[in-house]
């Protein structure tokens, strides 16, 4: 069922690209929360109406999969009405697969180095460490809280891509847009952070009763990065849309190796 989840927002992925690209960003900005709409829709109903039912994972999973299914079927209808696809049929073209895998390499590598900058910490931390199970279910309790809020900076991604791709091919400045976003997504990190900073007791305290003094540590300085993990979004999403590909697989390299590094230096010490 996950597999069928991840397939599905595929998909939706793809179709929101289509919708994004044409100009519709309404559309794909209320695509890109419409899982998660149907999600707090279906398990809401499941925890408050129907409290004779014993939830499960299984039922999780199966509420995110009617949740993807539902907003697949909306992304198809929105296509549909605006003509966006005149096709769906499919047709085998070895030459066109083999060019669009050459071309798409660079970006898979892009994807691949910051999933490995963004997960080697626990996996390194769990390995590496006596009571490594422990210390690295402390780091993911705080991480899960960072992972979530970088959605945020996910949807401007998003919608930022297409626009700075437009401006860039008809030869328009992107000063002004880039210092918009970025000074928007700065002042909710910066508030973020400082919300964080000084109610880290009362978040960690309030979302996991096991915790104590350690998993609040972990939290405040863990919640730093935000701040870099926020305005990256922006920038990478520029050299995105720039094509400027290979600066990015450098900058990208030099962060997991600084990040290997760093990793051995502190975690064994």
């Amino acid at each position: 069922m996950i597999i069928g989840n991840q397939i599905l927002a595929s998909f939706v992925m793809y179709l929101r690209t289509t919708m994004s690209a044409m100009g519709h960003y309404a559309k794909d900005s209320f695509l890109s929360v419409a899982d998660k709409l149907f999600m707090i829709i279906g398990m809401g109903y499941l925890l408050w109406q129907a409290p004779s039912i014993e939830i499960s994972i299984s039922y999780f999973v199966l509420c995110q999969l009617a949740s993807y299914l539902l907003t697949l079927i909306l992304a198809i209808i929105f296509v549909i009405r605006h003509d966006l696809i005149l096709s769906l049929g499919f047709r085998f073209d070895p030459i066109f697969i083999r060019a669009l895998l050459k071309k798409s390499m660079p970006y898979a590598l892009v994807l691949f180095l910051m999933t490995l900058y963004t997960r080697m910490d626990g996996v390194m931390i769990e390995r590496l460490l006596p009571d490594g199970q422990t210390q690295a279910g402390i780091y993911a309790a705080s991480y899960r809280i960072l992972d979530a809020f970088s959605n945020v900076g996910l949807l401007f991604a998003g919608l930022l891509l297409p626009m700075f791709a437009k401006m860039i091919r008809s030869n328009v400045p992107v000063g002004d847009l880039t210092r918009i976003s970025q000074n928007v997504l700065l002042t909710f990190s910066l508030t973020l952070t400082a919300v964080s900073f000084v109610y880290y007791d009362s978040i960690i305290f309030t979302l996991y009763h096991d915790a104590d003094a350690e998993w609040t540590a972990v939290y405040r300085i863990l919640f730093v990065s935000y701040l870099g993990t926020s305005i990256a979004y922006i920038y990478g999403t520029l050299l995105t849309a720039n094509e400027s590909i290979r600066s990015m697989n450098l900058i990208f390299t030099a962060g997991v190796l600084l990040n290997l590094v760093l990793n051995f230096l502190f975690i064994l010490t």
